[in-house]
C-alpha cells in the first residue's frame, strides 16, 4: 500500500480553502480545546481514583520514559529548545554593550571632579534611551547595591563591569542548560560530559588532545565536578551550583595562553590529565589495569598500609579483586588532597568504621595510629621514645569534642571543623608529624619517597550545617564499643568472633 503524503494534501487543501477566521481567534479556539481537554482529562483520572479528588496527580513514570521517543518527550523537547532560543534573543550582543557604554560616558553627572560617575537621575535618563532589553539592568535595587559617594553618584567602570559580568553569566547559563534535555536543573554525568566535550575545541591546551586521550581526560574532568559539587552521590549536579563554583572558572582558564608549568596547576589542562594518566600506568607494574595494595602505597609513602587495605576493601569490589580501577585512583587524588571536602571526610571515616558502628573509638585510634607510628619509626627509629598514644587519643577527643562519650561520629567530624586533621593523623605519617611539630616548625620530607606531586586544587573549606545529615547514623550509636567490650572481658583478640575483629584485633595489640 502507497504511503500517503499528509503534508502536501494539508498544503494543497489550505491554499484551495483558505480560512476565514483571523489568527486571534484560531488561537482562542485551540485554547479553548486545550482547556476542554484538561477538564475532560481531570474527570476521567478521578473516576480511575477517587482519591485524584483531593491530592492530584503530580507524576506519571509512563510518561516520562526518557528512552523512548515519546510525543511527550519530543514536545518537551521542542518546547525548551523555544524557551532557550528565546532567552538567547534577550541577551547584550557586542554592539548593545558598546551603545550601553556610550551612553553612559555621555551621561557622566556633575560636578566635573574627574571621576566617572553617574547619579540616579542619570540613571534612569540612561535606561530610557536603550532598548527594552537593556532596561532590567538599571532598577532602583540595581543602583542600591554600588557603593555611593557624597554626591549620591556610583562609579561607571564598576556599574559597566557588573553589567558585563551578568552577562556572561547568563550566556553560560543558556549554554549549560542545552545539555539539560528534560530541563529538570542538572546534569547527569553524561550530560556534563558532553557539555566539556563539545569546549574541548575551543581551548588552545585541549584543541590537539590524542583521540585515545579523550574519554580519560573527560573522566578525569568531571569527576572533580561531583567530587566537590556531590559530596553525597546523588548522580547529578545542579545547574546554578556549576555557575557559582569556581570549578567552573578553572575549567574556562584554559582559554588562556599561558605555559606548560602553569597549565599543571590547572586540573582540568592537558598536562594535568596526562601526569595522571602517565603515574597510573607506572604504578600498575603487573600492567592489569588496575592498583594493588602493594602498587597504590608507592603513590604516597607517608600513607599506612592499614589504611590503604580499607580504601580497597570499603571502596572495590570482590568482582575486581579488591583492586583499585582508574576512577577510584582519580577520586583517591582529590581525596586525599582535599580532607576538608564532605566527600572526603565520608571516604576515610568509612575506612576508618572497620566495624561498621558509625563511630571511631579509643581502639579504632589506637589500631590506625600504630600504622603511622611504624611510618615514623622507618624514618627515625627513635621517633617513639617522645610519643604516647594517649597524649595522642586525648588530642583526637579534645579536637573532637564528641557528644557521646569517647566515640566519635561522622557528625562529630563535621561540627567540630577539624575533621581533616583528626583523619590525617590517623592515615597519614606526614600531617601527623606536621602537626605534631606546627610550634617548632618542623616537617617531614617526603618528596624522595613519592612518585606524584599534587596539583592545587580548588579547595572545599566549607563544611556542612545540616545536622540532619546522620540523624539515622546517630541514633544506632552506643557508649560502648565492640571493642571495648572485647579489651574488657580480657579475651585474645585474634580469636574473637567476627571479621572486623579477625582481620584488625592484631593491629591493636598495645
Amino acid at each position: 500500500m502507497p504511503r500517503f503524503d499528509w503534508k502536501n494534501s494539508m498544503q494543497k487543501f489550505i491554499k484551495e480553502q483558505p480560512s476565514k477566521r483571523t489568527v486571534k481567534e484560531i488561537e482562542r479556539e485551540t485554547d479553548e480545546l486545550f482547556v476542554g481537554h484538561m477538564e475532560n482529562y481531570a474527570k476521567t483520572c478521578q473516576r480511575i481514583d477517587p482519591s485524584y479528588v483531593k491530592v492530584p496527580r503530580f507524576f506519571d513514570s509512563l510518561a516520562l520514559q526518557k528512552d523512548e521517543n515519546t510525543i511527550y518527550n519530543c514536545i518537551q523537547k521542542e518546547a525548551r529548545s523555544r524557551f532557550l532560543h528565546h532567552k538567547t534573543s534577550e541577551i547584550l550582543d557586542k554592539e548593545d554593550l558598546e551603545k550601553l557604554w556610550e551612553e553612559i560616558k555621555k551621561n557622566i553627572s556633575p560636578p566635573e571632579d574627574g571621576n566617572e560617575r553617574i547619579n540616579y537621575d542619570s540613571f534612569l535618563k540612561i535606561a530610557k534611551s536603550l532598548p527594552q532589553k537593556c532596561r532590567h539592568f538599571f532598577s532602583a535595587s540595581t543602583f542600591l547595591k554600588f557603593d555611593r559617594d557624597e554626591y549620591g553618584r556610583i562609579d561607571c567602570v564598576s556599574f559597566f563591569h557588573s553589567i558585563v559580568r551578568k552577562v556572561s553569566l547568563f550566556q553560560t547559563r543558556i549554554q549549560i542548560s542545552l545539555y539539560d534535555n528534560y530541563g529538570n536543573g542538572y546534569l547527569k554525568h553524561k550530560d556534563l560530559q558532553n557539555f566539556i566535550f563539545e569546549l574541548m575545541p575551543t581551548f588552545p591546551n585541549l584543541s590537539d588532545m590524542p583521540s585515545h586521550l579523550a574519554d580519560k581526560y573527560l573522566l578525569i574532568a568531571t569527576k572533580k565536578f561531583f567530587f566537590f559539587l556531590d559530596p553525597k552521590h546523588h548522580g547529578r549536579i545542579f545547574i546554578k551550583d556549576i555557575l557559582t563554583s569556581p570549578i567552573l572558572a578553572e575549567l574556562y582558564d584554559l582559554r588562556t595562553e599561558k605555559s606548560n608549568e602553569e597549565f599543571l596547576n590547572n586540573w582540568f589542562s592537558l598536562q594535568n590529565a596526562q601526569r595522571i594518566i602517565e603515574l597510573y600506568n607506572k604504578l600498575d607494574e603487573d600492567k592489569n589495569g588496575t592498583l594493588s595494595v602493594a602498587e597504590i602505597a608507592k603513590f604516597q609513602w607517608s600513607l599506612t598500609d592499614l589504611f590503604l587495605k580499607r580504601v580497597m576493601e570499603q571502596h572495590c569490589s570482590a568482582e575486581s579483586k579488591f583492586e583499585m580501577n582508574f576512577e577510584l585512583f582519580v577520586e583517591f587524588i582529590l581525596i586525599i588532597e582535599n580532607k576538608k571536602n564532605q566527600r572526603s571526610i565520608n571516604f576515610i571515616f568509612k575506612c576508618l568504621d572497620v566495624f561498621e558502628s558509625g563511630y571511631i573509638d579509643s581502639f579504632v585510634i589506637n589500631m590506625f595510629f600504630k600504622e603511622v607510628l611504624k611510618k615514623l619509626m622507618s624514618k627515625d627509629t627513635d621517633a617513639d621514645k617522645n610519643l604516647h598514644i594517649e597524649d595522642v587519643k586525648d588530642e583526637i577527643f579534645d579536637m573532637a569534642n564528641p557528644k557521646k562519650g569517647k566515640i566519635i561520629t561522622l557528625y562529630d567530624l563535621y561540627n567540630c571543623g577539624q575533621g581533616d586533621i583528626i583523619l590525617g593523623i590517623l592515615i597519614d605519617a606526614k600531617v601527623f608529624f606536621d602537626y605534631d611539630q606546627r610550634e617548632l616548625g618542623n616537617t617531614l620530607n617526603i618528596d624522595e619517597d613519592s612518585q606524584f606531586e599534587f596539583v592545587p586544587g580548588v579547595n572545599c573549606d566549607k563544611l556542612p550545617n545540616d545536622k540532619k545529615i546522620l540523624e539515622s547514623d546517630e541514633t544506632n550509636v552506643s557508649i560502648k564499643s565492640k571493642a571495648a567490650e572485647f579489651l574488657l572481658k580480657g579475651s585474645n583478640l585474634g580469636e574473637q568472633s567476627g571479621p572486623a575483629m579477625k582481620n584488625y584485633g592484631k593491629f591493636a595489640e598495645v
